[in-house]
């Protein structure tokens, strides 16, 4: 599939903290960010108000990729703009581990004994 990279783009924005300025979305402050988030492994930049962004290739435009059109929503609502084949199926849930088993109880030490220790050689204490 094409699209294995990224399970689920909208968990990757929140992860990579994408955001938007001047309606241009998902941006993020570092390559690896934009890289992590595009299913082609691949960013382009973007130059708003002096300063140098980084966006994702790989997008749908207007879907999940916006050039200055972006309305500032919550990220959840972006659809992820996926052909039904591409996507990946659900990931089953997890399975619940076992609960730890207790530690087992420390026996007691031994009852002190009556034997003398008896030191031998050496110049004393």
């Amino acid at each position: 599939m094409r699209f294995n990279k990224i399970k689920n783009l909208q968990d990757n924005l929140k992860k990579y903290n994408a955001f938007s300025v001047d309606g241009y979305f998902p941006l993020f402050n570092t390559i690896d960010d934009a890289i992590a988030v595009s299913p082609e492994s691949s960013y382009h930049t973007h130059e708003l108000n002096g300063l140098e962004y980084y966006m994702p290739n790989g997008l749908k435009m207007g879907k999940t990729q916006f050039h200055g059109d972006y309305k500032e929503q919550d990220t959840q609502t972006v659809d992820d703009g996926l052909e039904q084949e591409e996507q990946l199926p659900p990931t089953p849930p997890p399975t619940p581990e076992q609960s730890p088993q207790p530690p087992q109880p420390t026996p007691p030490p031994p009852p002190p004994s009556n034997e003398r220790v008896v030191r031998t050689g050496g110049t004393g204490y």
